[in-house]
């Protein structure tokens, strides 16, 4: 049997000798105050958590969150894992980015070199032409006014000669006369 809530008969003696309450009425109100306060501890008593339940439910938690913990641990260790080979894979895709780079610009400099001494062989190979051509050039003045001189040379021998002839015919031709001169005196 459950314990009365309250003193009903020290309530009821008490509200009969301090005010003008009759005993029907001190009762009557102790009646009610005791259903009422039973009532809320019955209200309370099932709101309240036994002891047990507390400990269960605590427990359960403890194990959900061990379990969450335990699954956290398998994610975090999951994406460290993926991370790691990702982080691997771009590794790899990088240096094979630098090697592929690293070829690239070797073969171009390479091309740009070999574009280089092509352009200088073709301006050596011109300028050889071009020095070529002008030593024809040369070669030809030279054998042009060569023959230009043996042209004059020849010219002058052959006014000498003429002069010669002249100077000759002229002397002769003064000889004879001044001969004839003579032989006519």
């Amino acid at each position: 049997m459950k314990r009365p809530a309250i003193d009903t008969f020290a309530f009821v003696s008490a509200l009969t000798s301090t005010s003008s309450v009759t005993r029907g009425q001190a009762v009557a109100l102790a009646n009610a105050v005791q259903t009422m306060l039973q009532n809320s501890r019955a209200n309370l008593d099932s709101r309240i958590l036994r002891k047990s339940d507390v400990e269960n439910a605590a427990y359960f938690a403890q194990k959900m969150s061990h379990g969450l913990r335990n699954e956290l641990d398998v994610l975090r260790r999951n994406e460290s894992s993926l991370m790691r080979t990702d982080i691997d894979s771009i590794s790899r895709s990088l240096d094979s980015l630098t090697q592929k780079t690293s070829d690239k610009t070797t073969t171009l400099k390479a091309d740009v070199s070999m574009d280089l001494n092509n352009h200088k062989a073709e301006r050596r190979a011109l300028a050889t032409r071009i020095d070529l051509r002008i030593q024809e050039i040369h070669h030809k003045l030279t054998v042009e006014l060569s023959g230009i001189k043996t042209r004059l040379e020849s010219l002058k021998m052959e006014a000498t000669q003429r002069a010669i002839w002249v100077a000759v015919i002229a002397f002769g031709a003064v000889l004879i006369s001044s001969e004839a001169t003579l032989l006519q005196k």
